[in-house]
Order: C-alpha cells, then structure tokens, then sequence
C-alpha cells in the first residue's frame, strides 16, 4: 500500500506529495471559492464547474475539453464518470456510518483509495492522509481521481462542520 501525502499551504493549497515529490495541487482561487483548479506539476489548470443551479453536478476540463462529470447525491455521495467512459463509474462515499474515512470505488466494487484527515495541532495545518494501491495513481486519470477525492472529501468536512456549527 502507498500513502499519498497532503501538506496545505494555507487554507487555499493542497501539494499531494509521494515520496518527497510533489505530484498535484488543487487550488482553490479565493476563500470562497469552491470550484478549485488542479494542476498536475506543472499542467493545468484543469477547471472545476457548476453544470447547474443548484450545484450537484459539476464538470472538470481541460482547454474547454471536458474529462469528467460529477454529481452529488442525497447520500452524500458522489459519482464520477469519466467522458470518454460513462460506463465506468467511480463512487466517492463514506467507508461506513461511523467511519472517519472516505473510500473511492470504481464501477466493480473494488475500493480504490481511501482518505482521511490528518490535521496538524503543532503548525495547526490541515493536512490529509490518501491510502492507495502501489500502482495506483500512475496516469494521469488516476491522479485526477485522487485530488477529486481530495476537494470531495473537503467538502464533506466543510458540511459536517456547518451542520455542527448549526445545532
């Protein structure tokens, strides 16, 4: 199993790193903000749109070229499919009720990674833990995948803090 490290740089970058190598970042271009750019090295930005009013689908492109489209479920999950392969699906989703974690599944069933946070008391930094297969994030759909796991499972913090913060 492979850990994927993620360092924040403020509350508006996050530098997934393996081994001491940054491989990605999803920036998020004002405080506000929630459609973030990810950049993959020096490649990028791919931008992350609202498809609707009431922002449960989203589209992620590169040079106007569409590479994959979201939706948010009642759930509180969300599906990721890939343009070019509708057909295979990935399920972003709590791993269970109680569970601190979140797990990306393709369309077999089969658990491609999990995330969970890993704040840091001492810089007082969010920062987050990504557990994957070895192989897994060696192209360029995969490391994609990982940082819409990344902003997805944020949002999911964010939600639970609001309704918390609510109550």
């Amino acid at each position: 199993m492979k850990t994927i490290t993620v360092i924040s740089e403020g509350s508006r970058k996050f530098n997934s790193i393996v081994n001491g190598e940054v491989k990605g970042s999803l920036v998020y271009p004002k405080w506000y903000s929630s459609n973030p750019e990810i950049w993959l090295g020096k490649d990028g930005p791919y931008i992350f749109k609202a498809q609707n009013f009431w922002h449960t689908k989203y589209s992620l492109t590169k040079d106007d070229r569409p590479l994959f489209d979201m939706q948010s479920k009642w759930n509180s999950s969300t599906v990721i499919s890939p343009v070019k392969e509708t057909h295979h699906q990935f399920v972003f989703r709590a791993k269970s009720m109680f569970s601190l974690c979140n797990t990306l599944v393709n369309y077999k069933g089969e658990e491609l990674l999990e995330i969970r946070s890993d704040y840091s008391w001492k810089k007082f930094t969010q920062g987050y833990a990504i557990t994957c297969a070895d192989d897994f994030g060696s192209t360029e759909q995969e490391q994609l995948l990982i940082l819409l796991s990344l902003h997805y499972f944020r949002v999911m913090q964010n939600a639970a803090a609001s309704v918390a913060a609510s109550t």
